[in-house]
């Protein structure tokens, strides 16, 4: 459009040229260093008149006005056409993925954090939603715990004090433990033994009947210092031999592992003047033994018989069963019962 309209200044001067005639002329004053134009005759040798310089001035004036019109025209008609403006090229929008929202309504993730804002390209709008505060309850001050009372305490009446009815009898001696024992029971009973093999408990319990008393058992596992005679520690071989030779003379003999050996013994006893005895009776049959003393735990069958009224019955019942071959001890009744160590029969005896 602009190479259509383009102005000809040739043209324009053409125009000019036309509308002034030929006749008009520059009119240049001496003052502007120019010098004025010559009078040439008229036909016939008639003198012309001078021409009038106000139509040059006018075409001046045109002529300017018509340069200055073209000047803004070529000027401004290399900008567009008016009612365009010309804006800046923006990049293509692209979409932006936002993630579900944990309740389902899409659009709704908080964008207010700046650290997880996604990077934008120049020229894309984000909406960004505001997320509504959250409601503020109100504080409720707790009720302060109700302590629960305490019953209190019943007043004690003071007990009045008893007359006195006369001064305190002498303080008597102190009672031992086997007569406080006997004032408890009011009964006494006779200790026939406390054995570790079943069949000397036997023996002893035939005696027992012989005399007319029924004896009682109860056996007891106690923890108790023995003496034993060892014969001698053998090789296993050697020591079932020995235990074979003792078989008929010491009948009560055992044996025990001691490191890779077996240790022989000929019996065990729990007092130690039972074991001396027996001691001397082995030597007299040509068969020396070693006192070895130890604490083992051991099921004792405890026998006892009788009741008697007071110590003096139960002596006399004791002389008859000493004198039919029993080794028995007065004890207080209920004493065994009670776990009396002390009253364990002297002549218990192991296999």
């Amino acid at each position: 459009m602009a190479a259509e309209e383009e102005f000809n200044f040739d043209e324009e001067l053409e125009e000019l040229e036309e509308v002034t005639g030929p006749e008009y002329e520059s009119v240049r004053t001496p003052e502007d260093g120019l010098q004025a134009p010559e009078e040439s005759p008229g036909p016939e040798g008639a003198p012309l008149r001078k021409k009038s310089p106000l139509p040059r001035i006018l075409g001046a004036v045109l002529l300017l006005v018509v340069a200055a019109s073209a000047g803004l025209y070529l000027y401004s008609g290399r900008q567009d056409a008016p009612g365009q403006s010309v804006r800046p090229e923006l990049p293509q929008r692209q979409p932006i993925a936002i993630p579900a929202s944990p309740t389902g309504e899409p659009g709704r993730e908080k964008l207010s954090d700046p650290a997880n804002r996604p990077a934008l390209e120049r020229g894309v709008i984000v909406e960004v939603h505001k997320s509504e505060p959250a409601p503020v309850q109100a504080y409720k001050p707790k009720p302060a715990p109700v302590q629960a009372s305490k019953p209190k305490p019943a007043p004690v009446q003071a007990s009045k004090p008893e007359p006195v009815a006369g001064p305190a009898p002498p303080a008597q001696k102190p009672v031992g433990r086997s007569e406080a024992a006997s004032a408890r029971t009011g009964a006494f009973t006779l200790q026939a033994g406390a054995f570790l093999v079943e069949a000397n408990s036997a023996e002893v319990a035939r005696k027992v009947r012989e005399l007319g008393f029924e004896p009682r058992s109860r056996k007891k596992d106690k923890t108790v210092e023995m003496t034993r005679l060892r014969i001698g520690i053998l090789p296993a071989a050697e020591a079932k031999n020995r235990l074979d030779e003792l078989a008929e003379s010491v009948p009560q003999a055992f044996h025990l592992p001691r490191g890779g050996d077996w240790a022989v013994y000929a019996a065990s006893f729990h007092d130690l003047r039972g074991a001396r005895e027996y001691a001397e009776e082995l030597a007299r049959k040509g068969i020396a033994v070693e006192e070895e003393r130890t604490r083992v735990e051991l099921p004792l069958i405890v026998l006892s018989f009788g009741a008697f009224p007071d110590r003096a019955a139960a002596e006399k019942a004791a002389s008859l069963a000493r004198e039919a071959g029993l080794e028995v001890d007065v004890v207080p009744g209920g004493a065994l019962e009670n776990g009396d160590t002390a009253l364990v029969n002297r002549h218990a005896q192991s296999d």
